[in-house]
Parts: C-alpha cells; sequence; structure tokens
C-alpha cells in the first residue's frame, strides 16, 4: 500500500500541491525566450507535498537498472520504508454541514483531477490555519489566518492515466470509474453513518436535559 501511495503522489499535478506555473520571457540579442517555472500557491493546494519515498536497501548488493533507473535491493530487516509528505494540520471534525461541504468538495475536486481516494475517513481530511500567501506580502500589516485544507492516505487510491498505461485505455478506464463509484458510494455511508450518531447524541443530550431541569424543579 505504501508503494501505491507513493506513485499515487508522484503522479500529482503541480496545482494539486499548491504550485502554480508562470510563464516568464527573457529578451536577449534580439532573441525571445519563453519558458516557465513554478511558485507556491498554497490556496489551491488539495493534497500535502511529497518530499519522496525512501526505501533501505542492502548494502551488500550491487545496483542493477531497471527500466533506465538504478535498482538497489530493499532491505527485508526491521527498518521500513518511510513516506516524507507536508505536515498539513491537524483532522477536520466533521459534524457540521458546512464540514461536509467542505470535504464533498474537495473530493469532487480530485476526481475531476483524475484521482481517487479509496478511504473515506475524517481523520484523512486535514485543515490547518496559516497566513494567505497574498497577505505575508503586505508589509506592515498583520498576516490574516484563513484554513487550508487537504486529503491525506492514498494507499488505496487510484490514478485514471496511471490505470490506463498500466491496463490499456479501455480497461483502464473501466477501473478508475470502478474505483470512483466506490468513493462516491464510501463518502455517502459515511455521512449517513455520522448523521446517525449525530442524532443518537442529540437525543442522549435532551433525555440528560429533561432529567436535570426535572430534579431542579423537584428542588
Amino acid at each position: 500500500m505504501l508503494e501505491n501511495e507513493a506513485e499515487i503522489y508522484d503522479a500529482f499535478p503541480p496545482a494539486l500541491v499548491g504550485c502554480k506555473e508562470v510563464q516568464y520571457s527573457d529578451t536577449c540579442y534580439f532573441r525571445k525566450s519563453t519558458s516557465s517555472y513554478l511558485v507556491d500557491d498554497p490556496g489551491s493546494a488539495l493534497v500535502p507535498k511529497f518530499y519522496g519515498f525512501y526505501v533501505p536497501y542492502e548494502p551488500g548488493v550491487p545496483a542493477t537498472s531497471v527500466r533506465g533507473s538504478s535498482y538497489r535491493q530493499p532491505t527485508t530487516g526491521e527498518v521500513s520504508p518511510i513516506l516524507l509528505i507536508e505536515d498539513c494540520g491537524t483532522e477536520i471534525r466533521a459534524q457540521k454541514q458546512s464540514d461536509r461541504e467542505r470535504c464533498e468538495s474537495l473530493m469532487t475536486r480530485l476526481h475531476d483531477a483524475g484521482f481517487t481516494q479509496g478511504s473515506y475517513r475524517s481523520r484523512n481530511f486535514l485543515v490547518e490555519d496559516r497566513p494567505s500567501a497574498a497577505e505575508e506580502e503586505v508589509e506592515g500589516e498583520a498576516a490574516e489566518r484563513c484554513p487550508h485544507y487537504r486529503i491525506i492516505d492514498f494507499g488505496r487510491g487510484s490514478s485514471k492515466k496511471v490505470l490506463r498505461e498500466q491496463y490499456g485505455g479501455k480497461l483502464g478506464l473501466y477501473l478508475f470509474n470502478q474505483h470512483l463509484n466506490e468513493d462516491r458510494s464510501e463518502m455517502k455511508a459515511a455521512w449517513r453513518q455520522m448523521a446517525r450518531e449525530g442524532r443518537r447524541e442529540d437525543s442522549d443530550s435532551c433525555e440528560h436535559d429533561c432529567i436535570c431541569g426535572g430534579m431542579l424543579q423537584s428542588d
């Protein structure tokens, strides 16, 4: 699962990790060259930045070439691989309608980008308050803190592009649509369960208030 998650993170386009492409041009000796570079745009990010997937290897085994890349034999001991990603805050307490709409909006954007998540749990939606990039550039003015949201845990996730490369266009698209439907079904089931738990808590609270109120009146 960790290997699959690393592959999904590696497949995310810059826009989903909070980077935007900026075009610039340079004129020199009457020759105009146009290029681009990436800048941080945290307000548009959907997933954490990915810093690499690190696997310990056997020091005594020489490297081999696999599809043009150097490959080392992983260790089989107690040392486990590390998936290094950006720290993006704490779990969303998805108990309000606004929280539900926020999570659904994040998932819709993820699906539209050609990815599924595969594990719809509130712990996989993070929120962090940080100054916006625009406010940080304003000198002499306190940076305004605004919430930034991220989706994590893609061990069961999928990428439309990767699936089509692995299984061919038609079969890859079919498999992705299956994963997409599973994501949506799991999302609906999770909210139904949360709604039932919320009604149960409200009922328990109401019963407690009635009992306490009766005790106070009798006194």
